[in-house]
């Protein structure tokens, strides 16, 4: 076979060129020199020509190649009767062909030379003209032969060593390393890989069966020895194959799947050599590991919650619970899951029906579900249940699953049932207390009004009797007459503002700032006092709720600042901008007489005053009736005060959009 673009090398080359073929003079017998030809030398030194043809006698004079003479022209000497006694130059061939032999290079062109003269042979010269070797026609085709074979095994081997660098890099990719085990010597290789998976360099872990036994966790090498025996009992067939962990040399645990297969026996069955990988898992052991702790919060806060998930397979009609569902139930886990008929067994007889339509309905429509019932578990007692369905649809847009949840929502209707029931107690409680507040109201102004009445009618017809000091008593019965009714007017105001129903709507705070300030302008026209108040004071809250403590805020700065000679009195907002859905703080400050900050937590308590009556008078509700109506609607309020510098009372309310996404009074 002709091998196009060939280089060779001189052993190439070397393969085609017999060394020391027979060289005779011209005055050698043809008889002798067939002799020296089978001699057993000469046949030995070329053995490796196996063509016949290829056996070829030289003939030279003083190492100048003269002729040849080959077997085949033997045989046809003898055909024709021709002596073989005679000399061997009247029967050899000429001329011979010659090359130099630094020119031999090519066989194929050596080929093609051969060929053009029709030549079997040819002579190799060397600078002198001397004989140093012979070629044929066979010794170059086993040559190319042999190259050609010589070429495929480099290219096989190349492909091999290609293979195993593109496997070794698959196996660093993949976290892996490879081992080679001669078993009855005990001698191992180990990959770099293998020791770069626990931190080693190459050079730092031997190449023997006492490293990775020294990494290994002692408890996972008794497995680990435990599988190779099984594996080698059972001559293969049971499968090399260990999760295990091993010290990395920073301390850590690395976690590895060593798997591994003998592929050499002895003829007793014994063991001869063993190779594997160990791959690297510790990352899908520590996912396994955190899946199975998010399993286990999962499983539970379904426990605390009381809430159980399940799914149900439209195709096959299997249903699925999770742990906490079969708790809900009460349902023995080693029952199994029901199917939907005993499902529907499960719930109360009046609401089976409507279980099973609100179900049916979901799968018609592809739509969520959700709906309470009730069920009877095995001891006989009764559960409410919230059971919420969701449809999962696959690629096709069909429905094939619902997933959902159930949720034991007894504790809460109990709950339910007894605020509904403490509701109805309040209420009759309200109507108590407003029908015992009528009647304190009346029964206590009537005879108030009595003794107002008789003591200014007293005063009137028999007031020439009395002397100063009477009548000072007279005025004190009736000032204090009228400061009684002044307190039972303010207790009735925040016992109402305690039970009134909130009727949430928008008012601007400033507007009945203003509109306060106008009134109390009106009955004190001779006050010089600045008023600051803040614009688009929004706020959505109880329009009669809202003006009860805008006029107990403003009627106290009004009076706590009447001995100033230069009054003022501020409406503003302290809007939070970091947060704006957090509470809105609005304040009410004035110049006045303040108060000791001491004595702050008694601002708010019913009854309770920091200052004398007769230097600023009133009852001691107003503040309080204020805290009462803030805490309605969900907010807070306090005071800060100098004395003689002035106070400010602030409270906060909800932002609007909080007020109307809540919808719901906030209870103090």
């Amino acid at each position: 076979m002709l091998i196009p673009n060939l280089t060779l090398t001189p052993e190439d080359l070397n393969g085609a060129i017999a060394h020391h073929p027979l060289i005779v003079s011209p005055e050698t017998t043809v008889l002798a020199a067939i002799t020296q030809l089978h001699s057993n030398d000469l046949r030995s030194s070329a053995a490796y020509l196996s063509d016949p043809a290829a056996s070829c006698i030289l003939v030279a004079h003083e190492q100048q190649p003269l002729g040849f003479l080959t077997e085949h022209d033997v045989v046809r000497l003898c055909a024709q009767g021709v002596s073989l006694d005679q000399p061997i130059q009247k029967v050899m061939a000429t001329p011979l062909l010659t090359l130099q032999e630094a020119e031999f290079k090519d066989p194929v062109a050596i080929l093609g030379v051969l060929n053009q003269h029709q030549m079997d042979h040819l002579a190799l010269v060397g600078d002198r003209g001397q004989i140093t070797g012979l070629i044929t026609r066979t010794s170059l085709h086993e040559c190319l032969h042999f190259i050609e074979l010589h070429r495929a095994e480099q290219a096989n081997a190349q492909k091999l060593r290609l293979e195993l660098s593109i496997l070794k890099a698959i196996l660093d990719i993949i976290l892996a390393g490879y081992w080679n085990w001669d078993i009855p010597s005990d001698c191992a290789y180990l990959s770099p890989g293998f020791k770069h998976m626990f931190g080693y360099a190459d050079h730092e872990l031997p190449n023997a069966t006492e490293s990775w036994q020294t990494l290994i966790f002692p408890e996972d090498l008794v497995e680990v020895m435990a599988c190779f025996d099984r594996h080698t009992q059972s001559h293969g067939n049971i499968p090399f194959y260990n999760e295990v962990r091993y010290r990395h040399k920073n301390g850590s645990t690395v976690w590895v799947v060593c798997s591994g297969q003998v592929v050499a026996w002895d003829d007793a069955g014994k063991p001869l050599q063993m190779i594997g990988c160990h791959i690297n898992i510790t990352r899908r052991k520590q996912a396994e590991e955190q899946l199975q702790k998010s399993d286990t919060h999962l499983k539970t806060a379904q426990r605390i919650a009381k809430l159980g998930s399940w799914e149900f397979d439209l195709a096959t009609e299997r249903i699925h619970w999770s742990d906490e569902v079969f708790q809900i139930f009460g349902r023995d886990p080693t029952a199994g899951m029901p199917s939907f008929e005993e499902l529907q067994q499960l719930y109360h007889p009046d609401d089976q029906a409507y279980h099973n339509q609100t179900v049916q309905q979901g799968i018609k429509t592809g739509q969520p579900y959700d709906l309470e019932c009730r069920a009877h578990r095995p001891d006989g007692s009764l559960i409410y249940i919230q059971a919420r369905g969701e449809p999962i649809f696959d690629a096709t847009g069909q429905l094939r699953q619902l997933v959902g949840t159930v949720l034991d929502i007894t504790d809460r209707k109990a709950a339910e049932a007894k605020i509904l029931q403490t509701t109805a107690q309040l209420k009759a409680s309200n109507r108590e207390l407003e029908a015992f507040a009528y009647s304190v109201s009346h029964d206590l102004r009537s005879p108030l009004r009595a003794i107002d009445g008789f003591s200014k009618a007293l005063l009137e017809d028999y007031g020439d009797q009395f002397d100063a000091e009477g009548k000072d008593y007279f005025d004190r019965i009736r000032r204090n007459v009228q400061r009684m009714g002044h307190l039972i007017e303010d207790l009735l105001r925040l016992s109402r503002i305690s039970r009134s129903e909130m009727q949430y709507s928008t008012l601007d705070l400033g507007a009945l700032v203003l509109e306060q300030i106008k009134e109390l302008r009106a009955t004190d026209p001779d006050r010089q006092i600045e008023v600051v108040v803040a614009c688009q004071a929004i706020v959505s809250a109880d329009p009669t709720l809202m003006r009860v403590v805008i006029s107990n805020l403003l009627q106290n700065a009004w009076k706590f600042t009447s001995h100033q000679a230069t009054a003022r009195i501020e409406f503003g907002i302290l809007e939070n901008q970091a947060q704006p859905d957090e509470p809105h703080i609005y304040f009410v400050s004035d110049n006045g007489a303040g108060f000791d900050m001491a004595y702050a937590n008694m601002l708010f308590g019913v009854f309770q005053r920091l200052h004398n009556t007769t230097e600023f008078p009133g009852t001691g509700i107003g503040l309080a009736t204020v805290q009462r109506a803030i805490h309605r609607h969900g907010g807070q309020v306090w005071a800060e005060g100098v004395v003689e510098q002035g106070a400010t009372i602030y409270f906060t309310l909800l932002p609007i959009n909080r007020v109307q996404t809540s919808g719901q009074e906030s209870t103090p």
